[in-house]
């Protein structure tokens, strides 16, 4: 669409142009429109991150208008409650009844853990939180709503019996359909305020780092060419010290160098675990990633994780620690744990080709 400015309060504006899955039910009615048009794009936009397609997308453009006008429209049960119930909030096919800018910026949706920065593999994966924060933001792809605990510290104490029987906890494997709903209001109190969020919003880490950086003698620097930055050993370096061959009948099970295990199943399916089991990534044949804890996950996976506890425990209590006597390097909590992709064992050595790019060769003899 094109940018407009509004001259005076209440002007509305005619003119009909924009996206055709974006533009709000108040344009395509031609009866002026303002702001709240770039409120309703911004639910588009968020249905989008969450679904994969605009929440109004058909084969044409009319069929795409009419549901546009009716604000009809589908969210997956996928999707967090907590971002249907924003989305809800935006997507009002009366303009009057939408969200404010100011109310989108302090709706409960942005009041989770914020990091002060993330890996550069939050573009292609979910990151990998403290453990402090990890049990209050962490969400699998494959959850289909939020805990009675996470919607108390979203939407408050005084609403949670209301949206258990409204259904808004969304247990159940369903999408819902959405026509012209009532928007949803929350309560303003101090209980629904994040208490881990510093109230400069991370000002005193920027001020902490940029003043090391000005006091920082650049003589005492470790000279590190630019090749070298961008090189991938410079990334945190991670080799495999333990592992268990049972690739006759399962796989291989290994133990990375900051205590965090994994198996290569011999369906090419993997599972990567952090040392507390606080969080378990599992990729299937294809690649494709999803996230869970050692206590809830999909019921498909029972006999791989009873596996993945197994080779952990059998690991730790009969096998010596290859690399012993190397310090690991510090590893940002968010970094993404790399997983065995290739393996092969030979007569005299036994090769392992991590995911981050590292290959690694044990001999033997040095195991003797």
């Amino acid at each position: 669409g094109l940018a407009a400015r509004i001259e005076y309060v209440g002007e509305r504006k005619k003119t009909l142009c924009g996206t055709p899955n974006y533009i709000a039910p108040e344009i395509l009615n031609k009866g002026g429109h303002s702001l709240e048009v770039d409120i309703w794009s911004m639910g588009c936009i968020l249905y989008t991150v969450y679904v994969g397609e605009p929440p109004f997308e058909t084969s044409n453009v009319k069929d795409t208008y009419t549901r546009i006008k009716k604000s009809d429209y589908v969210i997956p049960s996928k999707v967090p409650n907590i971002a249907k119930i924003l989305i809800t909030n935006l997507l009002q096919s009366d303009p009057a009844k939408r969200l404010t800018i100011h109310q989108v910026e302090a709706h409960p949706y942005f009041e989770g853990y914020l990091p002060p920065c993330l890996p550069l593999s939050a573009l292609t994966v979910a990151p990998r939180f403290p453990s402090a924060v990890q049990t209050s933001v962490i969400t699998s792809t494959t959850q289909t709503g939020l805990t009675k605990d996470l919607i108390k510290h979203y939407i408050g104490d005084k609403n949670v019996a209301a949206a258990t029987q409204n259904g808004e906890l969304a247990e159940r494997s369903h999408a819902f359909r959405v026509r012209d709903s009532e928007i949803t209001t929350f309560d303003d109190g101090e209980d629904n305020k994040d208490p881990e969020e510093p109230k400069d919003c991370y000002l005193g880490v920027i001020y902490e780092l940029i003043s090391k950086c000005l006091t920082k003698n650049p003589n005492k620097l470790a000279r590190v060419s630019e090749g070298e930055a961008e090189d991938p050993a410079s990334t945190p370096f991670y080799w495999i010290t333990k592992w268990v061959d049972y690739s006759e009948r399962y796989g291989i099970g290994y133990h990375l160098s900051d205590n965090s295990f994994g198996v290569l199943f011999n369906d090419h399916t993997r599972l990567i675990s952090t040392v507390d089991k606080g969080m378990i990534a599992y990729i299937d044949a294809d690649g494709v990633e999803s996230y869970m804890s050692s206590e809830k996950y999909d019921p498909s996976l029972k006999k791989k994780m009873t596996l993945l506890i197994y080779f952990y425990d059998y690991m730790k209590n009969n096998l010596l620690t290859a690399g012993s006597d190397i310090v690991p390097g510090k590893v940002n909590d968010m970094v993404r744990l790399p997983t065995l992709r290739i393996w092969r064992r030979e007569s005299s050595h036994i090769i392992f080709l991590l995911s981050c790019g590292i290959l690694q060769i044990n001999f033997f003899e040095d195991h003797c």
